[in-house]
């Protein structure tokens, strides 16, 4: 998988894959309680029309890249591939 194919990634359906369903949706934004912390009111938006999100909370955001990275407290960009390919199973099945 390249950076092109896993920004092609629906931000939301990873996240469903990984547990995490929004607490409420709102036109293109889409609010989850921070897979980063504990939470009790939702700080965590996805911008479905842009696939990026944003915390907060932390102050940061990106996309699927950068939140694998912060997830998984990985260094490179090539290590969050290899972990969105394995979580996603983004390998196109044979025809």
């Amino acid at each position: 998988m390249n950076i092109e194919q896993a920004k092609q990634i629906p931000l939301e359906s990873f996240l469903s894959r990984l547990g995490y369903e929004p607490s409420r949706r709102v036109r293109d934004q889409l609010w989850y309680s921070s897979p980063f912390r504990n939470e009790s009111t939702p700080s965590f938006k996805i911008c479905t029309s842009l696939n990026a999100w944003y915390d907060f909370g932390k102050g940061d955001g990106g996309d699927i890249i950068d939140f694998v990275k912060q997830l998984d407290q990985l260094s490179s960009v090539s290590e969050a591939l290899a972990r969105i390919n394995v979580l996603f199973d983004a390998t196109p099945l044979p025809v």
